[in-house]
């Protein structure tokens, strides 16, 4: 099974916004904010989406 995600810098202050993973293999670990897109979504899309 493939797996895709979009993924974005987010500056904010000068400093990258990092989330704290709350689910998955890596819990507690930092990542950069994003998700899987859905069906007909574009990686712009699902940034917005996910940003909300």
């Amino acid at each position: 099974m493939e797996h895709f995600g979009a993924y974005g810098v987010w500056r904010q202050n000068g400093r990258v916004v990092a989330i704290r993973k709350a689910r998955g293999p890596y819990i507690g670990l930092l990542d950069l904010p994003g998700g899987s897109p859905e069906n007909d979504e574009t990686a712009v899309d699902t940034l917005e989406r996910v940003a909300c």
